[in-house]
């Protein structure tokens, strides 16, 4: 992707800069649902029309095959370069959003959110 350290983070930074409005929407879905269930449907949607990966942990305590609730891990979101990207001075204006693959696929489409305890 870059040839230099610096020059990731920065281009990273850049790319984070872009997802701003959906950081923000995400914040506050999460924040109002403390320790209840959110569909990962529901936070795909901030991202649209891009489709992004919900990863969520299935084998945490909280988690239950029947209900197929897991823990909120992370957001994947994906980038392609375009033909005029240069990695050795890499600049985000050349890296565009695609949609990100299943390969993370699940049956776990539900999350829940908060500290883990209890």
């Amino acid at each position: 992707f870059a040839h230099s350290p610096v020059d990731y983070v920065n281009a990273t930074l850049q790319l984070t800069g872009r997802l701003r409005s959906q950081r923000h929407r995400l914040n506050r879905l999460l924040d109002g649902a403390s320790s209840q269930e959110i569909r990962s449907a529901d936070i795909e949607s901030i991202y649209a029309p891009w489709t992004v990966q919900v990863i969520c942990d299935n084998v945490d305590a909280a988690g239950t095959d029947e209900d197929k609730v897991g823990r909120f891990l992370e957001i994947r979101t994906c980038w392609n370069r375009s033909a005029d990207f240069d990695p050795a001075a890499p600049q985000a204006s050349h890296i565009f959003q695609i949609n990100c693959s299943q390969v993370f696929a699940s049956e776990w489409r539900s999350m829940l959110v908060g500290d883990g305890g209890g």
